[in-house]
């Protein structure tokens, strides 16, 4: 990868391992202390720089080094948050301690100060953006406990349901994906958040509803690891200090489906 020269400069040589991130057109390059992320020139991908940009200082985010664009990619290069995932092995081995630093990063995000973020999504704008992907016929449907003979016939059905059976939205600042990879904790204290190309001012709903379906899931080894004992449905809601409300969790679990 023909990085630019500016980033040549910083990164100066530095040995480095690399993995794709999600999509093939991503890659993602981890350095000793920073990571350069290098994907399509797109409207997500600069909104991603603008909320990081945004959350350094208020949140244990990265924080954007140097972003350079040529005719097709955007480079960004971040710190780097040293730490291990929150579905590590020594975490979903003390479930009480993992709920409580998910918990925490949490209630840090709802208590931010959003009034100045600088992208907001109602859920028309969200079920809009759903619509666009339903239609380029870009959703998965290989889960069967979302399609099939006991689900939805097709994303449109699904999409047809979320329209009727809308929640109210309770705002506060997201993830945009609060999933257990996304944390880094280190020892019994939460080192950051990573991954926040979706973050944005959005219903807290949301970000509790993909925390706990990726609880769920790594737990019961849905990923293809091991599996979990202890798995409680409302460990999290306790740490929380909430009542699960299971209408809405299951209707931004199906929304997040279409993404």
């Amino acid at each position: 990868m023909k990085l630019p020269e500016q980033l040549e400069t910083l990164l100066n040589g530095q040995p480095f391992s690399e993995e794709t991130a999600g999509l093939s057109a991503e890659t993602v390059r981890i350095y000793p202390d920073s990571v350069l992320k290098a994907e399509p020139v797109s409207q997500k991908a600069a909104d991603h720089v603008r909320m990081l940009r945004w959350m350094h200082g208020k949140l244990p985010v990265p924080e954007v080094l140097c972003c350079e664009s040529d005719t097709d990619n955007q480079y960004l290069l971040m710190s780097r948050i040293h730490g291990e995932r929150a579905c590590a092995p020594r975490y979903m081995e003390q479930p009480e301690l993992q709920v409580r630093l998910l918990a925490e990063a949490l209630q840090m995000l709802w208590n931010t100060d959003a009034a100045d973020c600088p992208l907001v999504y109602s859920l028309d704008d969200m079920l809009a953006r759903a619509e666009e992907r339903v239609a380029q016929f870009q959703v998965d449907t290989s889960d069967p406990d979302i399609y099939g003979e006991d689900g939805f016939y097709s994303p449109a059905k699904l999409l047809q349901w979320l329209r009727v059976h809308r929640p109210e939205p309770d705002p506060a600042l997201s993830h945009g994906d609060f999933c257990l990879p996304n944390l880094l904790f280190s020892g019994d204290s939460l080192a950051g958040m990573i991954d926040l190309g979706d973050a944005c001012v959005f219903d807290r709903w949301y970000d509790i509803a993909l925390c706990w379906q990726s609880m769920y899931r790594n737990f019961n080894g849905y990923y293809g690891g091991a599996v979990y004992s202890g798995w409680d449905p409302l460990r999290l809601f306790r740490a929380l200090g909430m009542e699960p409300d299971w209408n809405r969790i299951r209707f931004y679990i199906l929304l997040d489906s279409l993404f």
